[in-house]
């Protein structure tokens, strides 16, 4: 039986990011852990809206 090659994986993906936001957030103070976190929707309210004409990402 031939096996097929993933292209995307959704769970290295998200396990990827959580280490990366571990890393960004270590050592920082609540007050600072929170302004990173409003930082961070700032930024992905400015990113484009997904309409029903935008495909989306399927995991």
């Amino acid at each position: 039986m031939k096996t097929k090659r993933k292209r995307f994986d959704c769970v290295a993906m998200k396990r990827r990011a959580a280490e990366r936001i571990y890393r960004e957030t270590a050592g920082l103070t609540r007050e600072q852990e929170i302004e990173y976190w409003r930082r961070s929707i700032d930024v992905l309210k400015t990113r484009k809206v997904v309409t029903p004409e935008t495909p989306r990402a399927t995991c």
